[in-house]
Order: structure tokens, then C-alpha cells, then sequence
């Protein structure tokens, strides 16, 4: 290859060397992470010892979870009224931890059946040792009252909220309610009068304590069931 060109320098005259090609550019390769993974022996050794470290914490974790067999516990196997008496048809059992203190284990069913429930607990929901105790709570208090056919909801059942109208009428003659309800109360329990030929009911009201000689005073009453808002449907 010949170092010269034609072209010449003014008022020098002659050739001149022509300058030398740069060398090629190449572009570096980015390191892949095996490569580097390989080379890089600290790095290596670090995330050696962290997989190790997270499969020493989990392993023992996850073996004992699949090792331990779940005990099972109670729940309701209806719908449970507040001031429920506990029978055996009333409780079913259901997996969990019976070691938790918010529960109930299966193996103290027996001593359940005969104790009364305090709140209400809806069917399938797990049994806490706060549900059981006395009934009715402070300020509460049970009156029967007994209501005729036609004084009452045809589907009333325990748990519903009623408001308590007094009859506009001499000794109950008249089932033609009072404008305004006198009391409130939630129904604990309906017991039917297999003497009465009307179709009587006594129902077990629990109410405040202060409306509770309203609704015991009254000749006769009328039962309206109240919504989840607290108003007639």
C-alpha cells in the first residue's frame, strides 16, 4: 500500500503521507449474569448463603404446618337466638385452630350443651367463649307477652326486632292498636299454648329494663316486626 498521496502541500510541493485508518470500532458485549455469576466468586459465595439461609427458615416452617393435623372446632349449625339454651343438635364441628383463644374446640362440646348464649350467632359461625354467659345482659329485661293470631307476624321467630303496640280496647277486646308504639324488644323465644283454640302465642320479649312495665301492664298488644334499620317493613 503506498504511504503517499497525490496531494501536495502549497508551496511545499511534493507528497505528503497520508494519515493511518483508524482501527474499528467494536462494540463490547454486555457480561450475561452466568458469566459473571461464574467469575465473580464473593458474589457467588453471598447469594450461596442467602438461598441457604431462606431454606433453613422455611422448610422446618412448612414441614410443620403439613405435619400438624388442624383440630377442629364448634360452630353453630343453625341460626342461635340471644338467651339460646345450648343442645346438641345446635352444634357442629369445623376445621381449625382449637389453641386460639377465640374459639372453641370440638372436645368441649359436651360441656356446652345446657349453657345459654349471650349475643346472637348466625349459622356456621365459629363458637367464642364470649358468646356463653348470662342472659339477659344489664339493663335487660325478659316479658312474656301473649299475642292471638292475627297480633302478630305469621313468620315471626326468635331473633326478630318488634315494636310493642298496646290494644285500643277494655281487658284486650279490641285488637285495634295504639297510634304509637310503646315499647320495643327483640324476640327470644315462642311458645305455642296447646290449650287455645285462637291460635295464642306467648312470645319472650327481651327489652330495656325502663320499658319493661309498659309492656307487661298492657291488657293485650300487638306485634310489629321491625326491618335491620329499625323501622316496619
Amino acid at each position: 500500500m503506498n504511504p503517499y498521496t497525490k496531494d501536495t502541500i502549497p508551496s511545499a510541493g511534493g507528497y505528503v503521507p497520508a494519515p493511518m485508518p483508524a482501527p474499528p470500532r467494536t462494540k463490547k458485549r454486555p457480561r450475561r449474569f452466568a458469566a459473571w455469576f461464574r467469575t465473580a466468586g464473593r458474589a457467588r459465595y453471598l447469594v450461596a448463603a442467602a438461598i441457604a439461609g431462606i431454606g433453613a427458615l422455611t422448610v422446618p416452617v412448612l414441614v410443620h404446618t403439613l405435619a400438624s393435623p388442624r383440630q377442629e372446632v364448634l360452630k353453630a349449625a343453625r341460626d342461635l337466638s340471644a338467651g339460646h339454651v345450648i343442645t346438641k343438635g345446635d352444634l357442629g364441628s369445623a376445621p381449625g385452630d382449637g389453641s386460639s383463644g377465640s374459639i372453641v374446640p370440638a372436645s368441649r362440646a359436651a360441656a356446652l350443651i345446657g349453657q345459654r348464649l349471650r349475643v346472637e350467632v348466625p349459622s356456621g359461625a365459629l363458637l367464642a367463649p364470649g358468646d356463653l354467659g348470662s342472659y339477659p345482659p344489664a339493663g335487660t329485661t325478659l316479658v312474656p307477652v301473649a299475642v292471638k293470631a292475627g297480633q302478630y307476624a305469621p313468620n315471626l321467630e326468635a331473633g326478630d326486632q318488634v315494636a310493642v303496640f298496646p290494644t285500643a280496647g277494655v281487658n284486650g277486646t279490641s285488637t285495634q292498636p295504639a297510634a304509637h308504639a310503646a315499647a320495643t324488644g327483640r324476640v327470644v323465644q315462642i311458645q305455642a299454648q296447646s290449650d287455645s283454640a285462637n291460635g295464642t302465642v306467648v312470645v319472650l320479649l327481651a327489652t330495656s329494663t325502663s320499658q319493661a312495665p309498659v309492656i307487661a301492664q298492657a291488657p293485650s298488644v300487638v306485634l310489629v316486626t321491625l326491618d335491620g334499620e329499625g323501622d316496619a317493613p
